[in-house]
């Protein structure tokens, strides 16, 4: 019989560098399109333009389950911001998320459905942690391009 996933913890972990507008739109999309529980780890790199204030006004939501602030006084880098993150991760599931994606409704249930299916498809034992990483290719302001996310359930 497949699993199901329910009441196990993802951790979406979404690295910022300034991009307020990116950052409000991506993270807005994700509070209002996510079923818990999940777990947003955000991580700053550095971000000069109001981003990380914003950030901290997302902590006083009433979902997640939990917010963690990972601030840098300047940006390390992409790679060392996501092993920034996977420091603090807590979740089942981990997803890497662009900071220019807006996601939609059943996202997340949608992408970890067909984890499961698949791990179940080709009889791949359980392990602690399945990752994932969703997001946009990234550029340039003007040739940044945005990806609706809508992944259907399997």
């Amino acid at each position: 019989m497949p699993r199901r996933w329910g009441d196990e913890l993802a951790s979406i972990i979404i690295l910022c560098c300034n991009e307020l507008d990116y950052n409000r739109q991506c993270l807005e999309s994700v509070l209002q399109h996510t079923r818990g529980p999940y777990e947003l780890i955000l991580v700053d790199n550095g971000s000069t333009d109001g981003t990380s204030e914003y950030l901290k006004e997302i902590q006083g939501k009433a979902e997640p389950a939990r917010v963690i602030i990972m601030r840098n006084e300047k940006n390390v880098g992409f790679p060392a911001g996501c092993n920034q993150g996977l420091t603090k991760a807590r979740g089942r599931y981990l997803v890497f998320l662009n900071n220019d994606t807006i996601v939609t409704n059943g996202w997340l249930e949608g992408l970890i459905a067909s984890l499961v299916h698949w791990d179940d498809m080709y009889n791949i034992p359980s392990t602690p942690l399945t990752c994932c990483s969703m997001g946009a290719a990234t550029g340039s302001t003007s040739s940044r391009w945005r990806m609706k996310l809508n992944v259907p359930l399997v």
